[in-house]
């Protein structure tokens, strides 16, 4: 995806303290590529960089762990920050696995993860658009979901 002059500006990026959004925005503007929010955050996490974060997002990471353990069943979670994930009992056709997803804001999604491992997003409403924290806590969730059911 990126070549190896690319990825070390990304390191340099983060060492600067850039956001996930940041960096994510640079690729688009600097290299002229284009990837989704969720491509950036495993492009971080290949390149084994530590971000900056807020403290109150530090704070709650915590809480969530609690969520997942607290919670009866894998097939609805609830989300710090009012986003609820649910795994779907019957996958999408051409999908590994797939669910639906509500953010804070009411807005609604359908989700999946294809065969080559690509999370997509099937809003409800073609132009909504979710927040960038709502977006984040939907992936860190669907992570610990995806784990747990050995993917």
């Amino acid at each position: 995806m990126l070549t190896d002059d690319q990825k070390e500006t990304v390191r340099h990026w983060a060492a600067a303290g850039d956001s996930l959004s940041d960096i994510h925005g640079k690729i688009g503007q600097e290299f002229g590529i284009t990837i989704t929010y969720f491509d950036a955050r495993m492009l971080v996490s290949e390149l084994e960089l530590s971000l900056n974060k807020p403290e109150a997002k530090q704070d709650e990471e915590p809480e969530q762990d609690d969520d997942v353990s607290s919670a009866n069943s894998l097939d609805e979670k609830p989300i710090p920050g009012g986003v609820d994930i649910t795994l779907d009992s019957m996958t999408q056709p051409k999908a590994m696995v797939s669910g639906k997803v509500t953010f804070s804001d009411g807005g609604r999604a359908s989700w999946y993860v294809d065969q080559t491992g690509r999370l997509g997003l099937d809003p409800e409403s073609e132009s909504y658009q979710p927040s960038e924290d709502d977006v984040m806590a939907f992936q860190t969730q669907l992570q610990q979901i995806l784990k747990s059911q050995g993917f």
